[in-house]
């Protein structure tokens, strides 16, 4: 089953609607207060110039100034990461904490599940850590998730919206073997895209930045030593975001590269998610590493310093043009291609006095913005094999395709008759190149 995906419209990007104009106010506001947590968690564990050059980084990187201003989950999402992990570090260890960390990762899973993806860097820091405390707070932190999940999350996100995951092939497949085949493929099928990636590209640029951003500090965190008891603490916690962010990070490319189709902005803007906390650990080791110079080589350790300093600045900014020129095009243009494909459906279900729940129609987003809570189907299947299977999962009552989609050209061949769509179909009505078909009674 190729792109199977059906579910309720939640953030995509809608700028007249009272929705998306609340979510980049949210967006906004959360940006605003997140940035001074970078700040804070920088001087925590280095000092206030960490803290500021962290906070700029973040200011500057190529997706930030585009998604805060847009209905976008990735400024909401690495909110809550920074939030997570600002209590993770700066709250004594307690119950309180562990009830903290609960919430934070409660509201990052429902904006972003990579958020997820903290738990078992988390879990690893507490098991291998001598202190008792750390084992207590995580306990209190684990079970208050799970209580959580079970009684609030789960429920809220039994109708979240399923994107078009390759995973919905991978596991449909046949057998173990069967399985590991179709995630093979789809692996070398992201192989293929990142080679063919316009690396001038926003897209491009953003990845480059990530991976900048992410190559940078393994060598300077990891190999900080601590020539003083006072410098003890600060290098342990750094140790302690490297192994956080770079292991979270990790599990969360994986999971992309292997269940996702990494193209069109998905995969980096999955990524990005780790933006912030990879800005911290590149200024905490942009610190060490500077502060590490010996006396003979510290005039030209700090010239170097400045010129790498300056050249990241200079990067991140242009990239940042860059993606704010090419988010500011596409939702223009996604804009008036949206309130057109909206207002089709809307007239037609008006015509014909229907009451549709659930409508299958491709990338049409803005009908159930504005006609909340009808689910929206937003990515077609492809035969009327895959059509059977979604519509067992969750009932269609409308379905909306244009002469030219695989579903409809798979249903003329099969049937040789366009009339009705598989068993449970048919046709109420044609207008310009869409046709439709309700549930029959």
């Amino acid at each position: 089953m190729k792109q199977l995906a059906f579910g309720l419209l939640m953030t995509e990007p809608a700028p007249v609607t009272s929705l998306s104009c609340s979510s980049r106010r949210v967006s906004r506001l959360m940006f605003r207060r997140f940035v001074v947590l970078i700040f804070f968690i920088g001087r925590k564990i280095a000092n206030s110039r960490i803290g500021i050059l962290a906070a700029l980084l973040y200011l500057i990187f190529p997706m930030t100034l585009a998604f805060s201003h847009s209905a976008m989950s990735e400024i909401s999402g690495s909110a809550l990461s920074v939030a997570l992990l600002a209590a993770y570090f700066l709250m004594p260890e307690s119950w309180a904490k562990g009830l903290v960390l609960a919430l934070f990762l409660g509201f990052g899973y429902l904006i972003k599940p990579l958020a997820l993806s903290f738990v078992l860097p988390m879990a690893c820091l507490a098991w291998f850590s001598k202190d008792p405390r750390k084992k207590r707070t995580f306990l209190v932190f684990a079970s208050s998730f799970l209580l959580l999940y079970l009684a609030v999350l789960k429920p809220l996100t039994s109708n979240r919206e399923y994107y078009p995951f390759a995973a919905n092939d991978i596991f449909l497949q046949a057998g173990l073997f069967g399985k590991v085949k179709a995630a093979w493929a789809n692996i070398k099928v992201n192989e293929s895209q990142l080679l063919l990636f316009r690396w001038t590209s926003g897209e491009g640029l953003t990845l480059l930045a990530i991976l900048l951003l992410c190559a940078v500090p393994c060598w300077w965190v990891a190999g900080s030593k601590a020539t003083t008891d006072a410098e003890q603490a600060p290098i342990q916690q750094a140790k302690s975001l490297l192994w956080i962010t770079l292991f979270a990070a990790l599990q969360s490319f994986s999971a992309i590269f292997i269940f996702y189709e990494f193209k069109i902005w998905r995969g980096t803007r999955g990524m990005a998610f780790f933006a912030p906390l990879l800005c911290l650990l590149f200024s905490i080791g942009f610190f060490h590493w500077v502060k590490s110079s010996t006396a003979s080589r510290a005039t030209l350790k700090r010239f170097s310093a400045l010129i790498l300093a300056v050249g990241m600045l200079v990067f991140l900014g242009f990239s940042s043009r860059v993606v704010f020129q090419e988010t500011q095009r596409a939702q223009r243009r996604d804009f008036y291609y949206f309130n057109l494909w909206a207002e089709r459906l809307r007239v037609f279900v008006q015509l014909h006095s229907l009451r549709p729940k659930v409508v299958a129609s491709y990338r049409n987003f803005f009908y159930p913005v504005r006609n909340y809570p009808i689910t929206l189907i937003w990515t077609l299947p492809s035969n009327l094999k895959d059509l059977a299977t979604i519509d067992e999962r969750l009932p269609i009552d409308l379905l909306e395709l244009s002469e030219t989609d695989p579903l409809f050209l798979d249903n003329k061949k099969s049937a040789g008759d366009i009339q009705k769509m598989g068993e449970h179909f048919t046709l109420l009505g044609q207008e310009n190149g869409f046709y439709y078909y309700g549930r029959q009674p």
